[in-house]
């Protein structure tokens, strides 16, 4: 089982001048398949945000009915050329329902498609993806630029077969995957190591653990308060995540997420985690942790901030396993 959950929001540019949000993003899940895709509608393209949109609809569409047949053909460049071509006869659709050029939709295409062990991924344009492998953060694939450092190319590029990626592959060890605009990967990415930052991990676990729903309005806030910030562009991110327990993370990871290095009060937070497997009263909770009844109310507002636990009534119970 896999859990989704991804956030696209207008930048501060952006609602400066009145523009709309020009990062979509899109999901489908049935069964043993799942698709995120996201794109970045380019900023100097008027119906970028129209063209962004019909692409991670149509990517959605597509793979639902024919993964197997592009994860079964050998020849890569026949899976980009036939993906880039239903991506432009939509183009010239839309062209004609707006009266503009197909460069007025030029837009980015990131997506990952799962279908039991075996996973798709494709990347034209800037932006990032990232996976989960063996508890570890790595960039899966860069950016595409053009002909400069500061160009990129576009799935309605001339140029876009040449320079489109796709990989093919076993899940395996793989627990998760991370697709991210150029606005986000600002606050998500360091140039200079090349490296994702461990706060996407968290969230990529956090995503693995909490009940589905429970992340998307925490991440919002988070956007706002610190991914927003650090760009005027459109922000967007989706990630995809093999369903887990808490208890199955390692315990670094549990730290990262409870925010404790400390080992002894690491270790004091995960029994009281598993105490809360049902629930237990204020009460039953001094007793077992033996602290006094401010500092207990205090531990259980850390963990209820981090949706880890709810309250009901009088009642605390834990949302994860």
């Amino acid at each position: 089982m896999y859990k989704i959950c991804g956030i696209a929001l207008r930048g501060r540019g952006h609602i400066k001048h009145n523009m709309p949000c020009q990062d979509k993003i899109a999901y489908f899940q049935s069964g043993n398949l799942n698709i995120i895709a996201l794109s970045d509608g380019a900023g100097s393209a008027k119906y970028s945000h129209f063209g962004a949109e019909k692409s991670v609809k149509f990517v959605c569409e597509e793979f639902s009915k024919n993964f197997d047949g592009y994860f079964n053909q050998q020849d890569g460049n026949v899976v980009k050329s036939a993906i880039l071509s239903k991506v432009r006869s939509r183009m010239i659709g839309l062209s004609n329902e707006h009266d503009c050029e197909i460069s007025d939709l030029a837009h980015t295409l990131l997506f990952v498609a799962i279908k039991d062990k075996n996973f798709i991924l494709f990347h034209i344009g800037d932006g990032i993806i990232g996976c989960v492998k063996n508890g570890q953060i790595k960039v899966a694939s860069l950016p595409t630029n053009g002909e400069f450092a500061n160009v990129t190319v576009f799935a309605t590029s001339d140029d876009a077969l040449q320079n489109a990626k796709i990989i093919k592959g076993k899940i395996d060890q793989i627990e998760g995957f991370v697709l991210m605009s150029d606005g986000s990967s600002e606050s998500f990415y360091d140039k200079q190591s090349k490296n994702l930052t461990k706060i996407l991990l968290k969230l990529i676990n956090l995503n693995a653990i909490l009940p589905s729903g429970i992340l998307q309005d925490k991440l919002e806030i988070s956007f706002e308060k610190s991914v927003l910030v650090k760009t005027s562009d459109d922000c967007s991110l989706v990630m995809i995540s093999k369903a887990i327990a808490f208890s199955s993370l390692s315990i670094w990871e549990q730290g990262e997420i409870l925010g404790i290095k400390d080992h002894k009060k690491l270790q004091k937070n995960i029994s009281l985690l598993q105490f809360l497997q049902s629930k237990k009263s204020v009460g039953e909770i001094i007793k077992f942790t033996h602290l006094k009844k401010r500092l207990a109310k205090r531990r259980l507002d850390d963990l209820c901030n981090l949706s880890l636990i709810k309250r009901t009534d009088a009642f605390y119970e834990a949302l994860i396993s």
